[in-house]
């Protein structure tokens, strides 16, 4: 009878010593999934693809994941890949802010992307003279939008010497650089003019794709009539 009671005892001071370990595993479980870390995403271009330890992480958002060390790898084709590591503190806020050049070590590649010129600008660092020189000369070349059209009438009192063109933003969606112009000559012979004009104007023709179109202000049938 007394073995039968020692042996019960036993077994019951042995179940509630497995019960123990399983609610101290169970809280460790807890404790340690409760422990994050925030680390905020801002990368342009917008599609490049932003790995942490080989996982995954969407672009432009915050996320809150395991505290440690992590190896950041920002990827996408025809840009350089940029490859860093980062350490994530528990409670800590780290960011991830970060651009890439194309192929060639330039911005050629944010020309013709406005949104991710956005993300530069926002991202950018003032001791960072490349991305600074960059968003300067973007700047500027972008500004001609806010001066188009640019019109051109002059004439003479007798109407010998008549000059009429307007330089107007072309909307293609194939246009390869920061802005697409179109050189509208009503009178003739007025290209070399109208590029002159942009120079005038402070602007770099060669930093825009221009075409250039003849369009007389009349007609032969509207002669006729």
């Amino acid at each position: 009878m007394f073995n039968f009671i020692r042996n019960h005892k036993a077994i019951s001071v042995i179940g509630a010593i497995n019960i123990a370990v399983v609610i101290t595993v169970i809280v460790v479980i807890i404790i340690h999934s409760t422990k994050t870390a925030t680390v905020d995403i801002y990368v342009a271009p917008s599609s490049a693809e932003i790995t942490l330890n080989g996982q995954k992480y969407d672009n432009l958002k915050t996320h809150n994941i395991a505290p440690g060390e992590y190896h950041v790898k920002i990827t996408m084709d025809n840009m350089q890949t940029e490859e860093y590591d980062i350490t994530l503190e528990t409670n800590g806020f780290t960011r991830v802010n970060d651009y890439l050049l194309d192929s060639r070590g330039g911005f050629d590649y944010y020309l013709t992307h406005p949104d991710d010129v956005v993300i530069l600008t926002e991202i950018a660092e003032e001791d960072d003279k490349k991305i600074q020189s960059f968003l300067s000369k973007y700047e500027k070349m972008a500004s001609i939008l806010k001066a188009l059209p640019i019109k051109y009438d002059s004439y003479t009192e007798d109407f010998s010497d008549y000059i009429q063109y307007n330089i107007r933003q072309d909307d293609r969606r194939d246009c390869d650089k920061v802005a697409c112009l179109i050189i509208e000559d009503n009178t003739g012979d007025n290209k070399q003019r109208a590029i002159d004009k942009l120079k005038e104007l402070g602007y770099n023709p060669d930093d825009y794709n221009i075409t250039y179109q003849y369009v007389p202000l009349y007609t032969s049938g509207m002669n006729n009539e």
